[in-house]
């Protein structure tokens, strides 16, 4: 992609008024320096988008998928303890309490670290698509076909990263849900029947269940990411572009 976006600025380059520059968007005359500097802005920008995004994604995909994994492996299930006594149960249970609480630590230090730049990468490439997909329709006369293809494949191919990554990110949410109420099933399956002292260890590792708070990636501190945060935003970035389209931006 950074190619493509290489190769339609140099095709461009002796035509200021193209949008693809500075000179064309915001009408900043055709001067020899103004188009340089306009040609030099498109390279970073590309470069950028499919560089430094692309890095971005596998370090926060790395901690997502070793997050998730780590919470599959202290999940209660059935087959793990078919025939385990209550003693046994709560043993193991405190312990995946204890490892829950320390991913959960992990994620919000991962929140602290990357949740601003979750916040810019998401926000800033959602304007962008918005333009990706604007600017080909509103100099359709203008441009040449392959310069409308370039538009229309980074635009597709933006939105086919971020359906995948902001999903992706959102399991382990729904994984730290699941967490609570598995432990919380297993518990009351292997407390029946209980002495007194077994019954009050019981309740007491319940509560402990119920403080288990579901955690998750932020966005700057502002939302927590769902499997169903992309949606969300597409139908954002639809208003956006139905609404600039109908107004003549």
């Amino acid at each position: 992609m950074t190619s493509m976006g290489v190769s339609v600025c140099a095709l461009m380059y002796n035509d200021p008024e193209s949008p693809m520059f500075l000179p064309g968007c915001f009408s900043l005359g055709s001067g020899q320096l103004v188009v340089f500097a306009g040609a030099v802005y498109e390279v970073l920008v590309e470069f950028y988008l499919w560089g430094y995004v692309y890095f971005f994604f596998i370090l926060i995909l790395s901690v997502s998928r070793s997050v998730e994994r780590c919470l599959d492996t202290i999940y209660y299930e059935d087959e793990r303890y078919p025939k385990a006594l209550a003693a046994e149960i709560h043993t193991r249970a405190n312990e995946s309490i204890a490892f829950f609480h320390k991913l959960q630590r992990i994620v919000e230090d991962t929140n602290n670290t990357l949740g601003l730049l979750l916040l810019v990468n998401l926000f800033g490439s959602l304007v962008i698509c918005c333009f990706c997909f604007y600017l080909p329709l509103k100099y359709a006369k203008s441009m040449a076909y392959f310069q409308i293809l370039v538009y229309f494949i980074a635009f597709g191919f933006m939105i086919v990263l971020y359906c995948t990554v902001y999903p992706v990110l959102g399991i382990v949410y729904d994984k730290s849900i699941g967490f609570k109420r598995s432990w919380i099933k297993g518990v009351a399956l292997h407390s029946k029947g209980e002495y007194y002292y077994q019954e009050f260890s019981s309740s007491k590792l319940l509560l402990k269940l119920k403080c288990c708070y579901p955690f998750g990636f932020t966005v700057g501190g502002f939302f927590t990411i769902r499997t169903f945060t992309m949606f969300t935003c597409l139908s954002v970035l639809s208003t956006y572009i139905i609404f600039m389209l109908q107004f003549g931006l």
